[in-house]
């Protein structure tokens, strides 16, 4: 859900990791007076309702849908308050955005297999239903993924907000100024012709080292076996995602793909499977015609 610490957090403003810093440090005060004392209260109270071990799984699932739905829109509220006081620090620019998704998505994740713990621990200690009365993970998984469609939806109006004012991450641009050699009373130390030849290889690297120009990513058959398999299995999206990507924290757009990605698969699969013939029809000789 977040990270807790006793060291004091410093920021600096100027930096987007202080800009950061800055921003969990007031969700996580947030999360620890009122969001944990809340979300504690509302589980000890389902033990008085006289529920079994599943009605309980049950009422924290709705619980925790609420509550992480909550939890979501209150952290990127505040890292959203400081990208906006601070628009020098790049917090919407894509790279810093991207950075803010991914670690969403991994708390979104613990989230989520926390409560799953909670449900087959309280299970196991009341021992009053067997296992297949837990809810499946597919209740699990349609968490998850409506959670990450909050996320791509929120962040995204960040971008556009970077986008329109012109933001940047500055981290980058100082390895573009560095890149572009002295400047002397506004002047570049090179000529135009040099600084043209600068601009072309500049642009090569810029598009090898951010985003990677020519065809998607080729994801292998044996990966989108092993996924199908994981999700047949009743396994959550993320986990088919780590298989296909081959990554230990998918991004929630790699989340969102697995689904479309199976299913052009298994389409795949059964269109390439050749159909067995009727063994009874080869058996028949075929009717003689009499003149």
């Amino acid at each position: 859900i977040g990270r807790f610490s006793a060291d004091p957090v410093w920021p600096v403003l100027g930096d987007p990791r202080g800009c950061l810093e800055f921003a969990q440090s007031k969700y996580l005060v947030w999360l620890q007076k009122e969001w944990l004392p809340e979300r504690d209260k509302r589980f000890k109270e389902l033990f008085k309702q006289g529920l079994t071990s599943a009605g309980r799984a049950a009422n924290r699932i709705r619980i925790y849908e609420e509550m992480l739905d909550t939890m979501v829109r209150h952290r990127i509220h505040f890292y959203a308050e400081i990208a906006r006081q601070r628009p020098d620090s790049g917090m919407r620019s894509e790279p810093r955005l991207q950075e803010f998704r991914e670690m969403l998505s991994t708390s979104v994740s613990h989230a989520i297999s926390c409560l799953m713990d909670s449900n087959e621990s309280d299970r196991f200690a009341a021992g009053d239903m067997p296992v297949l009365a837990l809810p499946q993970h597919s209740r699990y998984a349609h968490l998850e993924s409506k959670l990450l469609d909050i996320v791509i939806a929120e962040l995204r109006v960040l971008e556009a907000e970077g986008k329109l004012t012109g933001e940047a991450d500055p981290q980058r641009d100082e390895h573009t100024r560095a890149e572009a050699g002295p400047v002397v009373n506004g002047q570049d130390c090179e000529g135009a012709g040099d600084r043209s030849h600068r601009a072309g290889v500049g642009s090569n690297r810029q598009s090898q080292g951010g985003k990677k120009l020519g065809r998607p990513q080729t994801i292998p058959d044996d990966r989108k076996a092993a996924a199908l398999k994981l999700k047949s299995e009743g396994r959550l999206n993320r986990d088919a995602a780590r298989v296909l990507y081959d990554t230990s924290y998918p991004s929630a757009q790699q989340v969102k793909n697995v689904i479309s990605i199976l299913r052009q698969y298994r389409a795949k699969v059964e269109k390439s499977v050749t159909p067995v013939p009727n063994i009874h029809n080869l058996s028949r000789k075929p009717n003689k015609i009499r003149g």
